[in-house]
């Protein structure tokens, strides 16, 4: 018999060699005295041996064989591979002689889907055997989800995950193999042995699989920094600095959750900390208090510092009939709603939240219905605009280069030549042509507006 009759699947009969037998399909095989080893080494031979050598190396890193050459086989040697033998075959590094199967993760698995994992029906649910320790618990047939195993690992922790490796404690949220692996491992449910302290310092890694690694809580997850407890930055929380309050929980670096410990404030403009909840920010009195309906810094108003806009009241300082373009700063930020707030052209002392601008704006999507005048060159007739004619135009938002074009106010053309045939030669083209320029310039002019006090044409 050969090599090839195997191959072909010829039943090979699964037996304990002697000194005067040989196994099949070798010509030189060393005998195997003791009959278990013989059935270890079959059993191993059915998975993919290509010699008896290589059966007692490959069944030496099992915990057992309860079917014999079944236990990886449908119906004995030579047959095609089961469920569980497909995954040793897919556990396996290298050949049946020489190679090394990975048992803690084949361990884990649950080849027959009973519920029972491979470790535990062959003897070693915590997936702690290595080659040459001795089973001494119940077995059953990992390919048969008839045969379960009442076997347990209630001492040894759990394996949870097919690349567990070592086992990790109940609570372990990522792969048990990342716990106790030499790096800090974080967001996982539990602290890891790897870290110097439970403090998100400490972490080396965010095993976090969506989101980032909670800074209060380094053992769970957020969605993103702006969704945990803490307000003012992950840098600032327990950075060994000062004491920041305001933050919505305490700051290890505060002494005690007193007001008087703290000396930073993580309040936005125009919020002071709280004096009796120093983690929560109250509405400055020394801002908002001095003129009823203010909410900008009392030092703004009316001292001739330049227009400024948005902030309750109409700042003495601004021209009459005040348009967005006058104001020499805003101070939105300062309302109750927030930085993202922009000043409403309509009423300069108002702020407004931007709407979403639609599809085919090309402009800030901050100039969309913004009451600032109308804007175009746009790719979208705002809503500032009386029509979609030129001649109510206010702002161009073309790009250097570029005007905006008489017969389809939403576009942008290169401008003609003053004194070509293409120039156009009535009123309102000569008109049209001064307007380009002065949209364009006031466009730029207007982006500018609320950083310095040029003047706006």
């Amino acid at each position: 018999m050969s090599r090839c009759d195997v191959a072909a699947g010829v039943d090979v009969p699964c037996k304990s060699p002697t000194a005067s037998t040989r196994w099949p399909c070798e010509d030189v095989v060393p005998p195997l005295p003791q009959p278990q080893l013989a059935a270890l080494a079959c059993a191993a031979f059915c998975v993919a041996a290509p010699s008896a050598w290589a059966t007692s190396h490959l069944s030496g890193q099992l915990p057992s064989t309860p079917q014999s050459c079944n236990t990886c086989h449908e119906s004995g040697p030579g047959s095609a591979r089961n469920a569980f033998g497909l995954q040793v075959e897919a556990h396996l590094t290298g050949d049946g002689a020489t190679g090394t199967l990975d048992w803690p993760a084949l361990c884990a698995l649950d080849a027959d889907a009973d519920g029972s994992s491979n470790g535990a029906e062959l003897g070693d649910p915590c997936c702690t055997f290595v080659a040459g320790d001795t089973v001494g618990l119940p077995t059953s047939d990992p390919n048969n989800a008839s045969s379960t195993s009442t076997n347990s690992c209630a001492d040894g922790g759990v394996v949870i995950d097919v690349d567990a490796g070592p086992t990790a404690p109940t609570g372990w949220t990522c792969a048990a193999a990342l716990h106790g692996n030499g790096e800090c491992d974080c967001g996982c449910g539990v602290v890891d042995e790897d870290c110097a302290d439970a403090s998100h310092a400490s972490c080396a890694f965010n095993a976090c699989s969506e989101g980032v690694v909670d800074v209060v809580d380094p053992t769970s997850c957020v969605a993103s920094e702006a969704d945990s407890a803490w307000t003012c930055g992950f840098q600032a929380y327990g950075d060994g600095d000062v004491c920041d309050c305001g933050c919505g929980v305490v700051d290890p670096d505060c002494p005690d959750a007193a007001a008087t410990s703290c000396a930073a404030s993580g309040c936005r403009p125009g919020f002071d900390v709280d004096a009796s909840d120093p983690t929560a920010c109250v509405a400055s009195e020394a801002l908002q208090g001095g003129r009823p309906g203010w909410w900008c810094p009392t030092a703004w108003y009316a001292t001739d510092d330049g227009c400024d806009c948005g902030c309750g009241l109409v700042d003495p300082d601004c021209p009459r009939a005040t348009q967005v373009t006058d104001c020499s700063q805003q101070g939105c930020a300062f309302s109750a709603l927030g930085d993202d707030a922009i000043v409403d052209g309509r009423d300069v002392a108002q702020c407004i939240l931007p709407d979403a601008a639609p599809a085919g704006w090309t402009c800030d999507a901050a100039f969309y219905d913004a009451g600032d005048g109308c804007d175009c060159g746009c790719g979208v007739v705002d809503p500032d605009c009386a029509d979609d004619s030129f001649a109510y135009c206010e702002h161009s938002g073309c790009p250097d280069g570029q005007v905006v074009d008489e017969g389809d106010a939403t576009a942008c053309v290169a401008p003609s030549t003053l004194g070509c045939a293409a120039t156009p030669t009535t009123s309102l083209g000569l008109a049209w042509a001064v307007g380009v320029v002065v949209m364009g310039r006031r466009r730029r002019r207007r982006a500018n507006t609320l950083d310095s006090n040029e003047e706006v044409l």
